[in-house]
């Protein structure tokens, strides 16, 4: 998603008119006065082009929280996915208001204490009518797409999303997000994601759609309804089935997790060991790693050597593991990936909670690698954690109070290997990490 998306004023003129084509803004059966009109903009993703009238809808979900809420199933009398279009007023640049003139149906459960909850999650969706019946239609488990949906303000692995809440009752989904009774506007977007005013512009990008946009409105994924019809779920082309399961990796006699912590010129070594076959911890072997011995231990599960100095371990290289356990012997080389330094913040920096500052190392990630970093407080249990992009090599960070604490943190740096699947007898997933003790302000 590209919420900056640029585009000549000849298509967004187009857009315009397609818009006020499909939404009167007078409407013959007069619905009273809305309860809650919505503000946004659409626009165009780049290299899009939009041909025919363009209509919105807001979609209802019931069933969207609801699990995590309750750990029970969905109630049985909830419809999964309800389409509305309502009238709304389309303005130059393709501004758009969007007048909701009645609560959404909604799921209800009844809490221990006996309480009456209801739920409803919606979004708003862009599309061309397939069938000129003037709505958006769902499509059903053993159906197939009907009309083309354009965008979404939820669009899957997009950084920013947005979604309305309705709920009966005042709670709290996470730190940020605070509902209150009634409807709630809400903007996913990590550690900065939060309620927002209802008054607050909703972008609205469209693009050429898909398989993941017309999921939105597959009943069947979101009343957990599988497709009887060939094409998959929804009969949606080029989507696979997400409930299909994926083949079970080839048994192996032995699974690994090494993990090298680096300090300076020494490393710790950890490495979780478990049965190929039942996954369980195996608490008996004899592990030496460059011809030291490792040694179990019961609270960590784990075998360690808590002080070592091979170059291969801190530098990157190859180091021989040797593993002697249920009357069989494994050797494997081990490839530990090269190092990666912090540049910034320095060892003992401080940093302030809800100010941005920078996380810098010393070389991107290989194409055989993945990175993570995150800062831990050494007080409490709070954290918050980043992905490292491909050919990255700083990132500009802020921690908010909502997630951790001022006082003393280790911001962590891990480096990912690509697991080891085709040694003999063995799967080997290997990270470094690098510490650096930082203090969080206020």
């Amino acid at each position: 998603m590209n919420p900056r998306a640029h585009h000549t004023p000849g298509l967004l003129l187009a857009l315009l008119l397609a818009v006020s084509a499909c939404g009167s803004t007078v409407d013959a059966d007069y619905q009273g006065e809305p309860l809650l009109t919505l503000e946004g903009q659409m626009t165009l993703a780049p290299g899009t082009t939009i041909n025919g009238p363009v209509r919105i809808a807001l979609v209802w979900y019931s069933r969207w929280f609801i699990v995590p809420l309750t750990f029970l199933n969905a109630p049985p009398d909830s419809t999964a996915v309800v389409a509305e279009d309502y009238p709304y007023e389309g303005t130059f640049p393709a501004n758009f208001r969007f007048h909701i003139y009645r609560p959404p149906q909604s799921a209800s459960w009844v809490s221990d204490d006996g309480t009456e909850n209801q739920l409803a999650t919606g979004i708003l969706i862009a599309y061309q009518d397939g069938n000129g019946n003037g709505k958006l239609d769902t499509i059903p488990p053993t159906g197939s797409p009907v009309d083309r949906v354009l965008g979404s303000t939820m669009v899957f692995n997009a950084d920013v999303m947005h979604t309305l809440v309705y709920t009966n009752r005042a709670r709290t989904l996470m730190p940020g997000m605070e509902l209150k009774p009634g409807f709630n506007l809400l903007k996913w977007a990590g550690y900065e994601s939060e309620s927002l005013p209802l008054s607050e512009p909703i972008p609205l990008e469209l693009s050429a759609g898909g398989p993941l946009m017309d999921l939105l409105v597959c009943q069947g994924l979101w009343d957990g309804v599988d497709s009887q019809v060939t094409g998959g779920l929804c009969g949606i082309p080029g989507l696979a089935d997400p409930d299909a399961e994926e083949p079970p990796p080839e048994k192996v006699g032995l699974e690994l997790d090494v993990t090298v912590k680096r300090r300076g010129d020494r490393a710790q070594v950890a490495v979780e060991l478990k049965d190929g076959d039942t996954h369980f911890t195996v608490k008996d072997a004899q592990v030496t790693l460059g011809g030291r011995a490792l040694t179990y231990n019961p609270k960590t599960w784990d075998y360690e050597l808590l002080d070592a100095d091979m170059a291969p371990l801190l530098d990157g290289g190859t180091v021989p593991l040797d593993i002697v356990w249920g009357g069989n012997s494994y050797h494997r080389p081990l490839t530990i990936p090269s190092s990666i330094g912090l540049t910034s913040p320095a060892p003992g920096s401080h940093v302030k909670l809800e100010s941005p500052f920078e996380v810098r190392w010393t070389r991107p990630t290989a194409d055989d690698e993945s990175a993570t970093f995150s800062v831990n407080m050494v007080e409490a249990f709070e954290a918050q954690a980043w992905m490292v992009e491909t050919n990255q090599l700083s990132y500009n960070v802020t921690l908010y109070d909502r997630w951790v604490s001022a006082g003393p943190a280790i911001l962590e740096f891990s480096l990912w290997a690509s697991p080891i699947d085709d040694v003999p007898d063995m799967r080997i997933r290997i990270k470094t990490v690098l510490e650096v003790p930082i203090t969080v302000d206020p």
